[in-house]
């Protein structure tokens, strides 16, 4: 099965744990967390594969 790419993005480590743990049992996912926009924003714009689903707090520092 072709690995798909989750991004989860908060400034919560705890809740990018809880998200990561929670996507990596669905076989075929590989899963990056991040606890920045910028830097979600710089991995959606260098991504070499397709991201296919991000997850994200709606609250963030310098961007809200």
């Amino acid at each position: 099965m072709p690995s798909r790419t989750i991004l989860i993005v908060d400034d919560a480590a705890s809740s990018i744990a809880a998200l990561e743990e929670a996507c990596a049992a669905v076989p075929g996912v590989e899963v990056m967390g991040v606890k920045s926009a910028l830097a979600a924003m710089r991995i959606l714009g260098e991504a070499r594969q397709p991201i296919c689903a991000v997850v994200t707090d709606l609250h963030m520092p310098a961007m809200d």
